[in-house]
């Protein structure tokens, strides 16, 4: 498997980009916030190669009363648009995506260890790995066979920041639920 890292940001600006590096420390990507309409404010990023050649675009879609608990993401590139959802039921206790990417069905789930897991067609082929919140770097482990200027890729970048999402919108609705 081959190894990448993301230096841990506490606010990401739209003017500041993230570089995504791989297990040699080149420099293979960067990550900026995006804003674009019909997606929430701040929960939108773009992962681009260094050669800009190859940009892709995750965020939340705006939600409504009826979406609230179960998020949609859009997933946006030069020619394609597809949409991500939570899996419902699953999402209430862990971090858990289901959709279609290029015609295969994937899974992007939190797993027992708290590392997210990217499955394609029942088959794990990477993983989101942060051991802590204290960790200064998140670290990206892909089978040989995602390339680097692959969507699966790509996405698999961008769902991090969507894992973080998720865990400060739980976090929040656990505090209310423990409410007094």
């Amino acid at each position: 498997m081959r190894m990448y890292k993301l230096q841990e940001v506490i606010n990401l600006s739209e003017d500041k980009k993230l570089l995504l590096k791989n297990e040699k420390d080149q420099e293979v990507g960067f990550i900026r916030r995006e804003v674009i309409s019909g997606y929430e404010e701040k929960h939108i990023f773009s992962y681009t190669s260094m050669d800009e050649n190859n940009k892709v675009i995750v965020g939340i879609k705006k939600r409504g009363l009826t979406t609230f608990l179960t998020p949609r993401y859009g997933v946006i590139t030069q020619e394609h648009e597809y949409e991500l959802k939570d899996k419902i039921g699953n999402n209430i206790l862990y971090f858990c995506v289901i959709g279609v990417l290029e015609n295969k069905k994937i899974l992007i789930e939190e797993n027992w260890d708290g590392d997210i897991e990217i499955k394609v067609e029942k088959q794990v082929v990477a993983y989101i790995r942060k051991l802590k919140k204290s960790d200064l770097f998140a670290f990206f482990q892909f089978e040989d066979q995602i390339k680097e200027n692959s969507l699966l890729f790509s996405v698999t970048i961008l769902m991090y920041f969507m894992f973080k999402i998720y865990n400060k919108e739980a976090e929040i609705i656990q505090y209310i639920m423990d409410w007094d």
